[in-house]
């Protein structure tokens, strides 16, 4: 899901003369430096689930961080969610292929909204060359907008109360993109859609009968490349029973339609109310 949440794209920072992964303490101070001002959560938009029960998580948690264990042993963190005590999103730390941290995207409330802004990246030397327009070329006029966040939120819900779509908002309101949710037994299917209504990502995940993800799949279109498919064996849970530890096998879709084996740790460190 952090996907379909950082949805406006990288405001390129200077570049940190850096090649390897930083210790916890330059990692702490990169984060603190990129962090936005907080934003308000109060008063709160009223919702059937929270995010942590979106995310499947279980009791009251303070903070998810989810991580890899490389090859070399060493632990490589992805993203650190952080909720507040009714389950709401208030900070993603997100990180980038080796472990260091590449944005950070605060949530809140303003004006009857469900809000975020997301901080500039934070570029490492090993970070290819940012993009630029091409010569001559002219940005296209948009509405004014709101300096206050840079995203805003929409959910709905199907009859049992479960996540049916959330779309995404620029700050000056034009649509970003949307995700919806469709379901079938122990099976969801998510397709993810840009502004302007077209299909970029699908995504089918299949759960157990006590609801931990069993598998998860991304199909391809024909001629591309080939599917991605995850299968998830799980080997710790902790009192609340969220799964700490898991060994991920699968396949990884290549172009032209191939595939290779893929088999990799995931970990997760839990913290509660």
């Amino acid at each position: 899901m952090r996907s379909t949440l950082l949805l406006i794209g990288l405001i390129l920072a200077p570049t940190i003369g850096m090649s390897q992964m930083l210790s916890p303490a330059e990692a702490q101070q990169r984060i603190e430096k990129a962090t936005p001002p907080l934003l308000p959560q109060e008063p709160r938009v009223p919702r059937p689930t929270t995010d942590a029960q979106d995310d499947r998580l279980r009791g009251k948690v303070r903070v998810m961080t989810d991580a890899v264990i490389a090859s070399d042993g060493s632990t490589r963190k992805r993203w650190e969610s952080y909720y507040d005590e009714s389950g709401y999103l208030t900070k993603t730390i997100f990180y980038d292929y080796k472990g260091n941290p590449s944005q950070v995207q605060v949530f809140g409330y303003i004006d009857g909204k469900r809000v975020s802004k997301t901080s500039a990246g934070i570029r490492y030397v090993y970070d290819p060359p940012p993009m630029a327009l091409p010569p001559g070329a002219v940005k296209s006029q948009q509405p004014p907008a709101d300096k206050r966040y840079d995203s805003s939120f929409t959910y709905k819900y199907d009859a049992p109360n479960r996540l049916a779509e959330r779309a995404g908002y620029l700050a000056n309101g034009t649509l970003a993109g949307r995700t919806v949710y469709t379901y079938s037994g122990d099976t969801v299917e998510t397709d993810s859609y840009n502004g302007s209504g077209d299909v970029y990502d699908r995504k089918i995940e299949k759960f157990d009968s006590k609801g931990y993800l069993i598998e998860m799949s991304f199909p391809q279109p024909a001629g591309g490349f080939g599917d991605t498919i995850y299968r998830y064996k799980y080997e710790a849970f902790d009192p609340a029973g969220n799964w700490l530890r898991a060994t991920v096998t699968g396949k990884l879709g290549l172009y032209g339609g191939a595939q290779k084996d893929l088999q990799y740790t995931e970990v997760r460190t839990i913290t509660y109310y």
